[in-house]
């Protein structure tokens, strides 16, 4: 009787077929097709891919791992396309510790098999029972699963990744700095100042410099070097070369953090020759500089192992205020021998460089070969270091005394001289207990100064009629002497410059000779926090360089280049055979002027101004520490007429980013122009041109990291580029600024100067920190951003309680609203500020919750939830208003915040979605009135509504204001308001590169194209086209509307996402019916290891029927995946194909819905009149 029922249920000759043929390992039921099991692939660590770059991705290999338990990931593979219905049950991961001289790797770590299906970000599933990795460390992994099919795959290939430094106290080198730094030298201009987001900049930053490390590697007979590993960072920015060769060949910036709190360095693969070798270094101000700080400073810590296991250590040290040698030495430095290095600093070419004004560059100041073993560096400086060390009494043997004043109670504590011809450094001293100061030979080439003279306390000091100069052995002139007198700890006075001439100088009577001194004040140790690995890409010009559209002379050295696109770049020029001195300058814009010029529409002078070195040499040169938004250059050339302009100048734009891998895209077939895909790569190559190490606002004027902005647009950055180690970091330093002693709070720009910390915040905007962790976790399954960032996402939800209203407990503090919606300010902040930081604040609630659930806190999981429930009557009470049917004054924005997040009692609820409704399509006839936050909820509201119609009708909009308005006005990126211009309401300027009206951009992707996670990490996907959020009401009404035609305007889309999981693609096509009645087609791939709700149209095409325009009857609709027939009758049957685990239709919305595995399917839709 089961057998006969079995058999009697459609479709059940397949299962007990099925079960057979199983039985017989032929085929597998789930799948449908037999096949083997693909080892592993994709192999990351700490979200980088190991084994280097695949095709089109950015190189940034796991070689500076900081996590001793880091997370791993991988992709199951199967070896059989046509398998369907894969996942993981179970996996296995070995760990291997690597010899760095014979290579071996020993076992470290096994997990066991460890019976889960999670193959993202394991750590956390073994952390507790293995040991930790060590430092400094090679290592390698691999990994294997096991199937629902009762299949175990092989081995993967065994993926290479590198710990960095784990601890701070493995760190030995120390910051170095010039021991006098020089402020920049602005050329031929003077660029406006400019206080940019409450930092008051840098009048003059500090200058750009050079700084040299040199060493020797001993050169022994069969020793060789197996392994070399370079730790570096620059504060500001820094490039670097490895014995004459550049590192990395392109421009790199480094990220922006709370320096207070964390500095990110760099782990170099370095390549050290036998003998004499130099770690090269230019540092540029960057952010570091504009947050006032007036010394540039490097750090470097070179790990090298010789191929008989010796360890050697080089470290960047300098010479502190008593110029003790200092003996420090870290864990990592405890084993190892240390080679003697000279670290050397002098004045770059770059005069001047500011983020806010530009960069000024004197070619005529370069150094040839200044990177290189070989260079003569005897004119440049021994680097400062402010790190303390105990001072040693001199020997007894010194020539020379000099003493402060006795009432001061401080000692001399240094001399310094540099000179022209002779070598220069600092005097090795040391301290004595009293009041004197004895100088010895100066350095290892016995070039001597011998000065006596009496420091009376006061800026002047008198220098005696005997005094001894002995030039140099070697015979080089004496031509300029400066010597620098330190008489207590804070204070250094210097003695102006005493010029001679010739190799010897002897008894120079000098009797009534008076020195005015200056106080030049010692470099201020810099106030950072811990080193840490860097996680993620710099800024840097991974795109192909971009050639001018158009070049319009408008004087004779006047000319203006047109880019085609606007986007955060520099200016690269080529000159050849201009005169030695001639001055080129730069200016960029978004726009021109009626004449034709660059107009400059904000208050911030972008200007780059090179100084040509002549000799009929070909010259190339780029700004290296700046970036600029712009679509113009005008270039101007100092001097007479050239020539041959366009022959001799020439200019290139070099968009920066550091913007990962692109992991998304998704393209639209539509009726007429594709305006859908020109907004579509607006909304890419803005959200690149503010993907800065941070999310930024614009790319010229503030250049920070805006919290609104960022916390509406994460979603698009998700979806369109590979974001997770780049938000890890951002999240990151968000704590870090809690740290810092905000007692919870997070302020609106992060990171950003003191005075952002000392403010307040806007719920609205500081909701990032809970938000983007809740989209990190959505989007990438990321438990342990969870974990690590609870206490901070729970005190940061604690802050914001203690600033809610006494009465009504609801958080009304605003500062910005719905910035830059379509009324005047200040009404656009006056009314959609209080609803929006309180919307926010609920949400917040919700998101604290939620994660304190994933971890298992119950009680605090149960606690905010309450407090959020405790809160909705009392924000519909305070902010509804009946008048207008909705709430505060029924405009779009405060009735789209609480029908997204469903604060609505069912009550009102349909006529506050009416009156929405009627707002845009009436009222604002087809239009669009919201900001910065109302458009990030407007189109899910509306799909959220079942009128996916109305929003494709804004996307596709061409008049103003719509992102179509935009495009039909030339843009090729977002611009900041809707009009794009200055107004009354919107001051200043409004730039031309600003992403956070593009939030929709996240909407194509999961209702355009259909993709959308149901479970974290794409676990279970949501394969949904935009015709399936119709319900059956609205989609007849918008029927009777469309007279017998489709019911959205748009024809299809396809698209790919580069999940964790791996790809998922989608492509649909509605049509009107061909030989089959065939009127919609889908094509979807699920990757193995997950599941899909794969949804699809029940009506698609309106026919006239009777003089109405109507859908046909339902029965009349059938659905086929693969040719074979899986729906008819409004019943599904799905057993009839492997892979199809269930079916049918979604209630009271226009979807048949068939649950499926991994796998590849066809499906088509048909309509039988």
């Amino acid at each position: 009787t089961t057998v006969f029922a079995l058999l009697t249920m459609a479709g059940g000759w397949r299962l007990v077929a099925c079960a057979v043929l199983a039985a017989m390992g032929v085929m597998d039921c789930a799948t449908g097709a037999s096949g083997q099991l693909a080892p592993p692939t994709r192999l990351s660590v700490e979200y980088l891919l190991c084994g280097g770059p695949m095709p089109g991705h950015v190189d940034l290999r796991p070689i500076g791992i900081d996590k001793p338990y880091p997370r791993l990931q991988w992709l199951v593979a199967i070896a059989n396309s046509s398998m369907r219905g894969i996942r993981q049950t179970a996996y296995q991961v070995l760990v291997f510790q690597v010899n760095r001289v014979t290579k071996q790797a020993t076992q470290y770590w096994d997990s066991g098999k460890m019976v889960s299906n999670r193959n993202v970000y394991v750590s956390s599933d073994y952390a507790n029972a293995l040991k930790p990795l060590q430092s400094d460390s090679d290592y390698k992994f691999q990994v294997k699963w096991f199937s629902n099919t009762g299949l175990t795959s092989e081995w993967s290939e065994t993926a290479d990744f590198s710990t960095a430094l784990l601890s701070q106290s493995d760190w030995s080198a120390e910051w170095i700095t010039s021991p006098t730094p020089t402020k920049s030298r602005r050329e031929h201009s003077r660029p406006t100042q400019r206080e940019v987001s409450g930092v008051k900049p840098n009048a003059e930053p500090p200058r750009s410099q050079m700084i040299r490390g040199d060493f020797t590697f001993p050169i022994v007979s069969r020793l060789g070097i197996v392994r070399s590993r370079l730790y570096v960072s620059g504060l500001g920015y820094y490039e670097l070369w490895q014995n004459g060769a550049k590192v990395n060949s392109q421009r790199r910036l480094g990220p922006q953090t709370y320096h207070e709190k964390r500095v990110l360095y760099d782990t170099y693969d370095y390549d050290v020759a036998l003998g004499k070798n130099t770690i090269a270094l230019r540092l540029g101000p960057g952010f570091w500089a504009h947050n006032g700080n007036p010394s540039l400073w490097a750090i470097a810590q070179l790990h090298i192992t010789a191929s008989d296991g010796t360890e050697y250590i080089v470290k960047s040290h300098g010479k502190t205020s008593c110029n003790a040698t200092k003996h420090s030495h870290g864990t990592a430095a405890a084993t190892m021998t240390e080679l003697h290095s000279t670290w050397l600093v002098h004045d770059d070419p770059c005069t001047f460089s500011d983020m806010y004004r530009g960069e000024h560059y004197d070619a005529r100041l370069e150094v040839a070969e200044w990177d290189s073993p070989s260079f003569n560096d005897q004119s440049w400086n021994m680097a400062y270091s402010p790190v303390g060390a105990q001072c040693t009494v001199a020997p007894e043997n010194k020539p020379a005394v000099l003493g402060c004043p006795a009432s001061s109670g401080s000692v001399i504590s240094a001399i310094k001289f540099a000179s022209f011809g002779m070598p220069s450094g600092t005097c090795e001293t040391g301290c004595m207990a009293a009041n004197t100061f004895t100088m010895s030979a100066c350095d290892a080439k016995n070039t001597t100064a011998i000065v006596e003279k009496l420091c009376l306390g006061k800026k002047t000091c008198r220098v005696p009629a005997s005094r001894k100069l002995f030039g140099d052995e070697c015979g080089l002139a004496v031509q300029h002497l400066s010597v620098s007198v330190e008489c207590g700890p804070a204070k250094s006075r210097h003695m102006e410059e005493d010029r001679y001439s010739g190799s010897v100088i002897m008894d120079l009577p000098r009797e009534a000779d008076l020195v005015q001194l200056a106080d030049v004040a010692s470099p201020e140790p810099p106030h950072i926090g811990e080193l840490s690995s860097q996680p993620m890409t710099h800024i840097t010009s991974p795109l192909e360089p971009v050639e001018p559209v158009s070049v319009k002379q408008i004087s004779s050295n006047v000319h203006v280049y047109d880019f085609g696109i606007n986007a955060a770049a520099v200016c690269l020029l080529e000159i050849d055979n201009v005169p030695s001195g001639t001055v080129v300058t730069v200016m960029k814009g978004e726009e021109l002027n009626e004449n034709g010029t660059v107009h400059n529409q904000l208050s911030v002078n972008m200007t780059s101004v090179y100084i040509c070195r002549g000799g009929k040499l070909h010259e190339a040169w780029q700004p290296s520490w700046v970036y600029y938004g712009f679509q113009y250059a005008q270039v101007t050339v100092s001097g007479p007429p050239l020539e041959n302009a366009d022959e001799q100048i020439k200019v290139l734009m070099i968009p920066m980013t550091s913007a990962p891998t692109s992991h998304g895209y998704v393209e639209f077939k539509e009726p007429e122009t594709g305006l859908l895909n020109k907004i579509q790569a607006a909304i890419r190559r803005t959200q690149a041109s503010n993907l800065m190490s941070v999310p930024t606002d614009c790319p010229n004027r503030e250049k920070r990291g805006w919290m609104g902005d960022a916390q509406v647009t994460a979603m698009v950055a998700m979806w369109n580029y590979d974001m997770p180690a780049f938000y890890t970091n951002w999240i990151r330093s968000m704590n870090d600024v809690q740290l810092a002693g905000t007692k919870g709070m997070v302020p609106d720009i992060v990171p950003g100067g003191k005075a952002s910390i000392e403010g307040t915040t806007d719920a609205t905007w500081s909701s990032a920190y809970p938000l983007i962790s809740f989209y990190m976790y959505q989007q990438y399954g990321d438990r342990e951003l969870v974990r690590e960032h609870y206490t901070g996402l729970k005190a940061y939800v604690d802050y914001l309680t203690t600033t809610t209203d006494h009465d009504t407990g609801l958080l009304l503090y605003h500062k910005y609203g719905d910035w830059c919606n379509m009324y005047p300010r200040p009404q656009e902040i006056t009314t959609t500020g209080p609803i929006s930081a309180c919307f926010h604040y609920l949400i917040d609630l919700q998101l604290v919750s939620g994660f304190a659930g994933i971890l298992g806190l119950e009680e605090d999981a149960v606690k905010y939830m309450q407090m959020h429930n405790n809160l909705l009557d009392p924000f519909h009470s305070h902010f509804y208003n009946a008048s207008v049917g909705g709430y505060v004054d029924g405009t779009q924005t405060v009735n789209l915040l609480p029908l997204f997040g469903r604060y609505i009692p069912d009550a009102v609820h349909d006529m506050v979605a009416d009156n929405l409704l009627h707002d845009i399509t009436v009222t604002q006839n087809m239009h669009l009135s919201t900001g910065a936050v109302g458009t990030r909820y407007l189109m899910p509201v509306l799909t959220q509504l079942g009128r996916p119609d109305i929003a494709f009708a804004l996307a596709r909009k061409k008049t103003f204001p719509s992102w179509g308005y935009w495009m039909t006005q030339g843009a090729t990126s977002l611009w900041e308001n809707w009009s794009g211009k200055a107004d009354l309401t919107h001051p200043p300027a409004p730039t031309h590169d600003h992403i956070f009206l593009g939030s929709h951009g996240s909407w194509l992707y999961e209702v355009g194209l259909g993709i959308k996670p149901m479970l974290p990490g794409f676990e279970r996907i949501s394969i949904r086209p935009p015709l399936t959020y119709f319900n059956n009401n609205t989609i007849t009404e918008v029927c009777r509307q469309t007279e017998g035609r489709m019911v959205l305007d748009l024809e299809g889309a396809e698209g790919s996402y580069d999940s964790v999981r791996g790809p998922i693609s989608v492509t649909w096509l509605q049509q009107a019916p061909d030989a089959n009645n065939t009127v919609f087609i889908m094509d979807v791939n699920i990757p193995p290891n997950t599941n899909a709700s794969v949804y699809l149209p029940q009506r698609v095409l309106c026919t006239m029927t009777d003089g109405q325009s109507v859908f046909p009857p339902s029965e009349n609709v059938t659905v086929t995946e693969g040719g074979k027939l899986i729906w008819f009758d409004n019943y599904a049957h799905w057993p009839m194909v492997p892979g199809i685990t269930s079916g049918g239709l979604l209630g009271l919305e226009n979807a048949i819905v068939f649950e499926v595995g991994s796998g590849t399917y066809h499906f088509e839709v048909q309509e039988v009149n």
